[in-house]
């Protein structure tokens, strides 16, 4: 059995299946409202819109598909792509690409930092990064008063 943690909050990647993939979903979609906070409390504007609704947390990508540029489409479509935080069965690669760019919106947060370098395909290390610099930035005392 593997764990993994965020400050005192335990994940555990155990159990087979369906179960496993609840837990998964339900770890990204904490995942995801603690960076939506972050970055409403820092003021950023991530560029893939998180929505966190638990187990089901999704993001939203507005930018055309590359297929649409390259037929010369006269006008693209920016409508909204939905990616799910979650594994539905028959939407993997959705699920692929969303903690792909759910890690992108992390690594935007931790620019904001200037910590960009870190592992990109770790997303709960990156999280675990952000909110210890958050901490130590919150927990640090004011300057001195000129």
């Amino acid at each position: 059995m593997v764990w993994h943690y965020i400050f005192d909050i335990y994940l555990q990647w155990g159990g087979e299946g369906q179960e496993r993939m609840e837990k998964m979903a339900t770890a990204l979609g904490y995942a995801a409202l603690v960076a939506k906070l972050t970055s409403n409390y820092l003021d950023v504007r991530l560029q893939f819109s998180l929505y966190p609704i638990g187990s089901h947390s999704f993001l939203t990508d507005r930018l055309p598909r590359m297929d649409q540029l390259k037929a010369g489409d006269s006008m693209p479509d920016f409508s909204p792509r939905l990616y799910p935080l979650y594994v539905d069965h028959s939407e993997k690669g959705a699920f692929t690409q969303a903690v792909y760019l759910f890690n992108r919106d992390l690594h935007q947060l931790l620019d904001v930092y200037g910590l960009g370098h870190h592992a990109q395909k770790q997303s709960f290390s990156n999280l675990h990064i952000l909110l210890s610099c958050a901490r130590k930035v919150l927990s640090s005392p004011p300057p001195p008063e000129s």
